[in-house]
């Protein structure tokens, strides 16, 4: 307290207090975020994924179930995890115990192995392929996000191209370009109906040379193919005049 007034003012040294879009919908923390791989953007307090927006926008409120979502998967995922490397554990130590006992007993080397390394290794397999599984999930549910958010900001006339969401999200020009193509189809598909219009074609990505190499060798294929064919009907036609 002091006699200036009720109380303390925590921002008293900033021009505005934080608003809605500062706070983490996750551990409600107000914080700022810093770049992840993964998740693009993640909490600085609590590591939850979270999509930054332009101040004031709330574009982002319609991705808070999935990025929740996310946030539990990937806690779920640090807990199998967990399990593969608690697994991983008990094959060491049953290996440890019993090669040595195998020098005396065969048999009940065996025994230590069946009782300790089965389970480890149940352990290790599930854990691990729960981590592959609930990956893709969060995957998944990322890019939905995302898009959600996206097309949001296409909505409000935030975004109209991939430069536009560069600056308002603060995401790097080929991760914009990306996430733009990905918003984009769904944008167009909802507002079919509504004539609504995106400035700009969709940005294109950079071309995959394995894409065009695919592409020639089935090129290539479709042409044999068509000729086998062509000179199988002319065979029988001959065939039949003869």
């Amino acid at each position: 307290m002091n006699s200036a007034g009720p109380g303390f003012d925590l921002y008293a040294h900033q021009t505005a207090q934080p608003g809605a879009d500062m706070v983490c919908p996750h551990c409600r923390g107000v914080a700022g975020v810093e770049p992840n791989a993964e998740f693009i953007f993640i909490c600085k307090l609590c590591g939850g994924p979270r999509i930054p927006t332009p101040r004031g926008s709330n574009a982002a409120d319609s991705s808070l179930p999935l990025l929740r979502n996310v946030d539990s998967l990937r806690k779920k995922r640090a807990a199998m995890k967990g399990l593969s490397y608690f697994g991983i554990a008990g094959l060491v130590m049953a290996a440890v115990i019993g090669l040595p006992v195998s020098i005396f007993s065969v048999t009940a080397a065996a025994v230590i192995l069946a009782m300790f390394g089965g389970p480890a290794a149940g352990m290790t397999f599930y854990g691990r392929s729960q981590v592959a599984k609930l990956s893709q999930q969060i995957s998944g549910s990322m890019d939905a996000a995302w898009s959600n958010t996206v097309s949001e900001l296409m909505r409000s006339g935030t975004v109209k191209n991939a430069t536009d969401l560069q600056r308002a999200t603060n995401v790097d020009p080929q991760r914009a370009a990306h996430l733009f193509n990905l918003a984009t189809v769904e944008f167009d598909i909802g507002s079919a109906h509504t004539g609504m219009r995106i400035e700009g074609a969709p940005v294109p990505l950079p071309e995959d040379p394995r894409f065009a190499a695919l592409e020639a060798r089935a090129a290539v294929e479709q042409q044999a193919e068509a000729e086998a064919a062509e000179a199988e009907t002319n065979a029988a036609t001959r065939g039949r005049v003869q």
